[in-house]
């Protein structure tokens, strides 16, 4: 059984290796679906886009944190687009 595995496993990457280098789109299983606040900065996240107001809230809200955790946990609703 863990040799069919391992021999599926050389077989798939044979193959996604030979189609790359000819150029070829391999669907490796991975999805493609969009997930808010997964970018990689705010810029790049859509559910991100506050208003120069809200803006301006956050950076108040950051500044007056009483810890790291506070900061962390307003950080971690900015990026997924929630106004803490």
């Amino acid at each position: 059984m863990e040799a069919d595995a391992r021999t599926e496993a050389r077989a798939s990457a044979a193959t996604a290796a030979a189609a790359s280098s000819n150029g070829e789109i391999v669907n490796t299983g991975e999805s493609n679906t969009f997930e808010p606040g997964e970018g990689k900065s705010a810029e790049e996240s859509f559910a991100t886009q506050f208003t120069l107001e809200e803006k301006a809230k956050i950076r108040e809200m950051v500044a007056n944190a009483d810890s790291p955790e506070e900061i962390d946990r307003i950080e971690g609703l900015v990026k997924r687009g929630i106004f803490p």
